[in-house]
């Protein structure tokens, strides 16, 4: 059994007008090069956890959009989106999570779509940090630019 059910998407970011919510997340099929892309990894904990760590598969096609503060998106009542630290360790995006609450967390990054191609993209893998034998895989992801 796995201790954190966890799922992964990529959806377009679509520019919207409004007060708060200036992007609209998308689902598409195909992505094209130049587009700007939110990845959303849901996790359902069980519990109160602190210190995760998610070592996520970031496909070759992407580069990490690192001042990601100018994006706002809309968010869903009773999801928590906690506050993360994202960095670049051994070429694939590392999201440290200060804390997760039971029920649904939903932890995003966004991405510059560069090159045309079918990309493959490895599981995240999500552990404690101070207890990293308490660990899960999320599923693998295949991604399609023309």
């Amino acid at each position: 059994s796995s201790l954190f059910s966890v799922k992964k998407n990529y959806y377009l970011l679509i520019p919207t007008k409004g007060e708060k919510v200036f992007f609209t997340p998308q689902q598409v099929d195909v992505f094209h090069p130049q587009e700007e892309v939110v990845c959303e990894i849901e996790i359902q904990s069980p519990d109160y956890l602190e210190y995760l760590i998610i070592e996520d598969g970031m496909p070759a096609a992407g580069e990490l959009i690192r001042r990601d503060y100018t994006f706002s998106l809309p968010e869903e009542k009773g999801v928590h989106y906690p506050l993360v630290t994202k960095t670049i360790f051994e070429g694939q995006p590392t999201l440290f999570v200060y804390n997760l609450h039971p029920g649904e967390n939903v932890i995003r990054y966004y991405l510059r779509i560069r090159d045309r191609g079918d990309f493959y993209v490895k599981a995240p893998l999500l552990y404690l940090m101070y207890f990293p034998e308490v660990r899960d895989y999320g599923e693998e992801k295949n991604l399609v630019v023309e």
